[in-house]
């Protein structure tokens, strides 16, 4: 069995290893409530290489994520770490393009009034 934090701390900033963490992320969405669990340890830099494969697997493919959102979304207020910053604000630019630009039905069904208050808040702070 794998161990998710052991593939987190392996990883580092090359687009390739990022890529591959989302794909393994992809193959196996039950990775995914650990993976955000992991971005949540924001004064431990394993969470910044957390969010940069959570950045990665949104770019792929947003929807895996949006079951997930309201854990998300109390992520937003808690990371001040620069590494973490950048990966979590592109997330919200993801969410925020696909409701209002591309008025993609399942992100709309899923981002409420209270998201994106929160993500412009998280955006302004």
């Amino acid at each position: 069995m794998m161990n998710l934090e052991d593939e987190i701390r392996s990883t580092n900033h090359s687009r390739e290893k990022r890529n591959y963490f989302a794909n393994l992320i992809l193959q196996n969405p039950d990775l995914l409530p650990q993976l955000l669990e992991i971005c949540h340890l924001t004064d431990d830099e394993i969470s910044c290489k957390a969010s940069w494969g959570l950045e990665f697997l949104c770019k792929k493919n947003l929807e895996a994520m949006l079951p997930y959102l309201d854990t998300f979304i109390a992520l937003l207020p808690k990371v001040y770490q620069d590494p973490a910053v950048r990966p979590v604000a592109k997330i919200c630019e993801y969410l925020m393009l696909a409701y209002y630009k591309d008025k993609s039905p399942e992100v709309k069904k899923y981002i409420t009034l209270s998201h994106r208050e929160k993500i412009t808040e998280a955006c302004f702070d």
